[in-house]
């Protein structure tokens, strides 16, 4: 499979209820069947990560033409691996420079 990039930007609060079907339909679009998604959430705060993993596994399923997806949220530890076994890797956006506890 060839390498794809699709970027997608420009959240607003006030556009919560936008659809971003056809953008989560082009993503699955040449994955083969029981696709590995590689969700990163590195920019998000870490209490959030449950919170935003489980929203985009929603709208992915609710656009798969494929029976079964299979999510794997990326950590820092073995984010080489990770990526080297992703179909799709899936970068959650939030702040370019958060706050972390050391």
């Amino acid at each position: 499979m060839k390498t794809k990039y699709i970027l997608n930007g420009g959240f607003t609060a006030d556009n919560k209820e936008k659809d971003n079907s056809e953008f989560y339909v082009e993503i699955l679009k040449d994955v083969p069947q029981n696709s590995k998604i590689l969700l990163v959430c590195f920019a998000k705060e870490i209490e959030t990560v449950n919170e935003n993993t489980t929203r985009v596994k929603a709208e992915f399923n609710q656009t798969k033409t494929q029976n079964q997806l299979i999510f794997e949220v990326a950590n820092e530890q073995n984010f080489i691996e990770q990526i080297q076994s992703a179909d799709v890797i899936y970068f959650i956006g939030d702040k370019t420079l958060k706050s972390r506890n050391t």
